[in-house]
């Protein structure tokens, strides 16, 4: 079981924690604390794979007690699909792709076409291995604002394959944060938590 252990974002996600066999989605402004909520699910999994393509801070990872997972750091949107392609069958409980889009968006703009069908392949990959080895996954996202509403980088693609997607937003104070529900395979849509960010993690 593969949870945030906090009662708010754990509220939303259902009492078992994240679902097996599928692909939840992290999305949210940068700041919002995205990594921060990936190495605390790392830390409660006793095998956690990371796809890292945003260079994860050892110190975080220390910090927030995550030093057993396993960390793969690629830099090309071409290796990310490599490594995707060829995951740790047997060897995770818990897989991590954070982030997924930080590479395509830099494709995008060459060859829009290709990056969203290597994007989309990536995706029917992580949810095979999801379902093949029934275990979470989580892939994390980014937003950007379009005539005054958000919108997730790449749209319909991530939001096709995640059957969950929680969306952070920072609050008033310093480091509080808000998850909101956007989807969810069971749940009703909407709902929220609020936490904190702190220097073990979430609090």
């Amino acid at each position: 079981m593969v949870k945030f252990n906090h009662p708010g974002l754990d509220g939303l996600i259902g009492p078992e924690g994240l679902e097996k066999g599928s692909i939840t989605l992290i999305v949210g402004a940068a700041g919002t604390g995205k990594t921060s909520l990936v190495l605390q699910l790392a830390r409660g999994a006793k095998a956690p794979c990371i796809v890292d393509t945003e260079g994860i801070s050892l110190k975080r990872v220390e910090q927030v007690g995550s030093l057993h997972a396993k960390i793969r750091r690629v830099v090309r949107f071409e290796e990310q699909a490599e490594v995707l392609e060829k995951l740790w069958p047997g060897e995770c409980d818990f897989l991590a792709v954070d982030s997924l889009v930080m590479l395509y968006r830099l494709n995008l703009a060459q060859d829009p076409d290709q990056a969203n069908w290597m994007l989309a392949r990536q995706m029917a990959g992580l949810a095979k291995f999801a379902e093949t080895q029934g275990v979470p996954v989580v892939v994390t996202g980014h937003i950007y604002e379009w005539e005054g509403k958000k919108k997730i980088v790449s749209g319909d693609v991530v939001k096709y394959w995640a059957k969950t997607i929680l969306l952070l937003e920072k609050r008033g104070r310093t480091g509080e944060r808000r998850a909101v529900l956007l989807k969810h395979p069971w749940k009703p849509e909407g709902r929220s938590a609020r936490f904190k960010m702190c220097e073990s993690g979430v609090c």
